[in-house]
């Protein structure tokens, strides 16, 4: 009978429910046996040479590099330590960023900002290079996207540059177009206009309408200056000297086409027959 059963010894029944290893981790723990009893069935540690050399393996997998994170009410200096192992930077200007192909508007005060904000955050330097570079993208997408709406409202006022200006100018003056472009900036600059002021007028008429106007303006400030009168003691010879001397006169005086140019014809006819 007792070969039939093998293994299984009859008597008393405490004996028979004992596993394998337990008297070895009784002798261990003592009191604390019954309150690892499931954890050692569970790992198959037969003795407490099988749990070392389980915890030995376990720290090998570990190594030097486990960090611990600090609790809630933990000490700057404690989160420092752990940013610091995670591979923070030692110092703020540790960091690397690549600046954009275009570097002209590169804010170097936003650079440094950025490292110290990113410092402060504990970021290592692969995550403050991308936090940067993502920054950048999005700016710049920002930026142009608000020069496209700026340069629809430009042109649905009517504001025109580069070749689109330039054509427009010909097909509105013609062969004119630099004469009136030049009595506009005189006219601009004899007024005052600044180019704030003289932006806000193109934006409100646009460039053309603009063009026309201070030209016109130009041009009757010319006529005026020409038709002023010269009957106050002034010698007319002298006064002929001055206007031959002066270049916008003589255009106007020499050019038929000129809007200036019959004023200028009287003027000269005018002192002229005063010498007489």
């Amino acid at each position: 009978m007792s070969e039939a059963l093998g293994s299984v010894t009859t008597g008393n029944p405490e004996q028979v429910a004992q596993p394998a290893g337990d008297d070895t981790w009784a002798a261990a723990l003592g009191d604390k046996a019954g309150e690892y009893r499931d954890l050692v069935a569970a790992k198959g540690w037969k003795g407490p040479a099988d749990a070392l050399a389980s915890y030995k393996s376990l720290e090998g997998l570990l190594g030097a590099n486990r960090v611990v994170v600090p609790g809630k009410d933990a000490k700057p200096e404690e989160w420092d330590a752990l940013w610091n192992k995670l591979g923070r930077p030692e110092k703020p200007d540790a960091y690397q960023f690549n600046k954009p192909d275009d570097a002209s508007g590169y804010d170097d005060g936003f650079l440094g900002w950025a490292r110290g904000a990113f410092h402060q955050a504990g970021l290592t330097g692969r995550q403050a290079a991308a936090l940067h570079d993502a920054y950048l993208g999005w700016f710049g997408e920002q930026t142009r996207a608000q020069q496209t709406a700026q340069a629809e409202a430009m042109k649905a006022a009517g504001v025109l540059t580069g070749d689109a200006y330039s054509t427009a100018l010909r097909d509105s003056f013609g062969d004119k177009s630099e004469e009136t472009v030049a009595l506009a900036a005189r006219a601009a600059k004899a007024i005052g206009l600044d180019q704030a002021k003289m932006s806000a007028i193109e934006s409100a008429v646009g460039s053309i309408e603009m063009i026309r106007l201070l030209g016109e303006i130009g041009g009757r400030m010319s006529e005026d200056r020409l038709a002023a009168a010269t009957g106050t003691g002034v010698n007319p010879a002298d006064e002929i000297k001055t206007l031959e001397a002066d270049e916008a006169f003589m255009k106007a005086y020499l050019d038929g086409g000129h809007v200036g140019h019959q004023a200028a014809v009287e003027k000269l006819t005018s002192l002229y027959g005063r010498m007489r």
